[in-house]
């Protein structure tokens, strides 16, 4: 298990790839990443987004801002709120996005929204998350951890009880590869006054995915904060199993050279 803690997604990237080039086998069990300033930035954060760009580019692989839209549409949020991400994502982007062989399988953001219940219902697993902490950040008397599943499981209808549980599909077999992320956790803070997100992946290529994955959440997590009126917490991520891919021109030298330069 190891543990890394910084303001910015990029700081973090490069913390983390640095430590598994150094690990062995390249790769680390029980990865957790915090980010304390998920939704923030500065000049040094956005120079090394640009050149991990143009390393992803120079192997063929999908850009930071190509991986985060695949977990949470946000230039339909921006242009029109969640009615973008509810309705415009599903039924409009999403059955195109899917004809890209690399969304096959389908995507978080597609997840996130349309999911079914036990009797064959259609749910929006993330409405009623969003539904559920209103609740919560107006009664002091409540206190749940709300949970999106990624992954397969039983599904209950959603009964008036709120449960605290809402799996967003079924059926994943896959032991890699498309779901990596399994779950995710929203809480508020002691004080109600920020929302925090744990996301959990099961298997997780830090080199192709992980600045991506960072900004697809930290996203959400601004969306969802934005639409209860509370400031965004810390964003967590907990890897069971990260990994150094290399990829076709983007090999352990690349990445390696590329943490050079960064951290000089």
């Amino acid at each position: 298990m190891h543990l890394i803690s910084g303001e910015f997604k990029e700081n973090v990237l490069i913390s983390a790839l640095h430590h598994l080039v150094n690990s062995e086998q390249n790769l680390e069990y029980n990865f957790i990443l915090q980010i304390t300033k998920p939704s923030k930035t500065d000049k040094a954060a956005d120079k090394i987004r640009l050149r991990f760009d143009d390393l992803l580019a120079g192997a063929g692989l999908y850009s930071v801002n190509t991986v985060a839209e695949t977990i949470f549409p946000s230039f339909l949020y921006k242009k029109e709120k969640l009615d973008g991400v509810y309705t415009t994502y599903p039924e409009i982007v999403y059955p195109e996005i899917k004809k890209a062989p690399g969304n096959a399988k389908g995507t978080y953001a597609y997840r996130l929204v349309r999911g079914l219940g036990a009797k064959g219902k259609v749910i929006n697993p993330l409405e009623l998350v969003i539904n559920r902490l209103k609740i919560q950040v107006k009664n002091s008397a409540i206190r749940c951890a709300f949970e999106l599943s990624m992954e397969h499981g039983n599904v209950d209808d959603i009964p008036d009880s709120y449960p605290d549980s809402v799996s967003i599909n079924q059926n994943d077999n896959f032991t890699r590869g498309f779901p990596c992320l399994s779950h995710l956790s929203f809480k508020l803070s002691h004080n109600r006054d920020q929302l925090l997100l744990t996301a959990l992946y099961r298997s997780h290529d830090y080199v192709q995915k992980l600045l991506g994955n960072l900004y697809g959440l930290a996203r959400l997590q601004a969306a969802v904060a934005k639409e209860l009126g509370i400031e965004v917490g810390d964003l967590v991520i907990h890897s069971t199993l990260a990994r150094l891919d290399t990829h076709n021109g983007l090999g352990k030298a690349k990445i390696k050279k590329f943490l050079e330069e960064t951290i000089s």
